[in-house]
């Protein structure tokens, strides 16, 4: 590729290629000097992988959207494959156009996105971070297989800045953003976690179904057409040969005299004999056994921009801060703007699929409340929609439009599961503010109507 230097500043150097500037890094203290507003990318020249990413970490870490975003090449490729991840591509690899067009592409979005400095480490930044990445790079948030991440996947641009072994919490905050509607999933793979340290890890092996011993010895198992009689293939052998236990005739060929149906598994521990063996996981990190059945399981995803997840990531956090990160909703309830957009979303997708989904109300009389303070409210609306939220599916979308209203979306339900559902909240809502209450006759009304262009106003009144 050709290029040409510029200028020396210190240990720092400046190059051109193809009329941009690029930065020739090779250790996190250069930074510190490096003129942002004048470079369009970094090439990381440094041979020692540990430095490279360390730069990488501080880039990513920074709360200034220019240093986050920055596009960063490697000089050569990498056999790390973590490094080669966390980057856009190889600067040897890439021709200088292919570069440039790269380059030009990632920074004509980045000048769609407004400047937004969330406190580091807390959720908004991640959000923020994972949204705006993807959009500036017009791609997919993959997860990336990885040995030495506990759970065995990472997110190579988010682990940049999040540290692997706690790449769990990660996948739970991407999917509560899923859940939120920032950001569109598709299931790449299932891994199994230990119960105890969460590792992926584990080693499975059959077990004495009496004792739990490993000491099993397989063999097969005989059936002898003759006399029906069937055994262990131990019970058969005599000089060699294979002579039936119960007859004492010779068995020759293997399907005109016998055959072998199954197998059994015999206990060297206690002796006991037996068919089925249980499989049993073991961690190999921290040791702990279970059953299969107890094992955790967790979907792992690539993630695209919902267009929520777009609108945040142009128009950052600041105004819709108060309606989709109140502290006091619980996980899965999103702010009544979003809920909108959720909406017509569902609306678009149940015009192919008329019926499949329900759209749910809860209305309170408000004038029964009249004489309660604003913070009583606030706790009774947080108490309301954490009932509503408890019985309803991961899948399912809830919004408060004011202490008096409540709106749920409900997808792929059933009429029969809605009437289920729609006399369960009814009742139990009843019930809490009639336990609560008992002064005032509460008056709530809950009502599910099947979702489409068709709907009555006063549902979203």
């Amino acid at each position: 590729m050709t290029q040409k230097v510029l200028r020396l500043s210190g240990q720092l150097q400046l190059m051109e290629s193809e009329g941009h500037q690029y930065a020739m890094i090779t250790n996190a203290s250069q930074l510190a000097t490096l003129p942002f507003d004048q470079v369009h990318g970094i090439v990381l020249h440094s041979d020692w992988e540990r430095e490279s990413l360390k730069v990488l970490h501080t880039l990513r870490s920074s709360r200034e959207l220019h240093h986050y975003l920055m596009p960063v090449f490697l000089q050569y490729p990498s056999e790390h494959k973590l490094l080669a991840q966390q980057v856009d591509g190889a600067w040897e690899r890439q021709s200088a156009y292919q570069i440039k067009r790269q380059v030009v592409a990632i920074w004509e979005r980045l000048a769609e996105l407004r400047h937004a400095r969330p406190a580091d480490g807390s959720k908004e930044s991640l959000l923020l971070k994972t949204v705006q990445y993807i959009y500036s790079r017009g791609q997919k948030l993959s997860a990336k297989r990885d040995r030495n991440a506990l759970i065995g996947y990472t997110y190579p641009f988010l682990n940049s800045f999040w540290a692997v072994e706690d790449n769990l919490h990660l996948v739970e905050h991407l999917a509560e953003f899923q859940r939120e509607g920032y950001l569109e999933g598709k299931l790449v793979d299932k891994v199994n976690l230990c119960t105890e340290c969460d590792s992926s890890y584990l080693n499975f092996r059959e077990t004495c179904s009496k004792c739990g011993s490993l000491e099993l010895e397989t063999e097969n198992l005989i059936h002898h057409f003759r006399c029906a009689y069937v055994g262990p293939e131990s019970d058969f052998q005599r000089d060699n040969q294979l002579i039936c236990p119960k007859c004492d005739k010779k068995l020759r060929h293997i399907g005109i005299d016998y055959d072998k149906p199954s197998e059994i598994s015999n206990c060297q521990t206690c002796g006991h004999h037996a068919q089925d063996t249980p499989m049993k996981a073991a961690c190999v990190d921290c040791g702990h056994e279970m059953d299969l059945d107890a094992i955790h399981t967790r979907p792992i995803y690539d993630y695209t921009l919902s267009e929520l997840g777009a609108q945040i990531a142009k128009q950052g956090l600041a105004r819709h801060n108060a309606s989709n990160f109140p502290s006091s909703l619980p996980i899965g309830t999103i702010g009544w703007e979003f809920f909108q957009l959720v909406l017509q979303q569902e609306l678009e997708r149940t015009k192919l699929r008329p019926g499949s989904s329900f759209i749910g109300s809860l209305q309170l009389n408000t004038e029964a409340f009249h004489f309660l303070g604003p913070d009583t409210k606030e706790q009774l609306r947080h108490e309301i929609l954490t009932i509503i939220r408890s019985y309803l599916r991961a899948a399912d979308v809830l919004s408060s439009k004011g202490f008096d209203h409540y709106l749920f979306i409900l997808p792929e339900m059933t009429l029969e599961e809605a009437a289920d559902l729609e006399d369960l909240l009814q009742y139990n809502l009843s019930k809490l503010i009639g336990d609560n209450f008992t002064d005032i006759q509460p008056y709530v009304e809950v009502l599910l109507q099947p979702l489409s262009t068709n709907l009555d106003p006063c549902i979203l009144s």
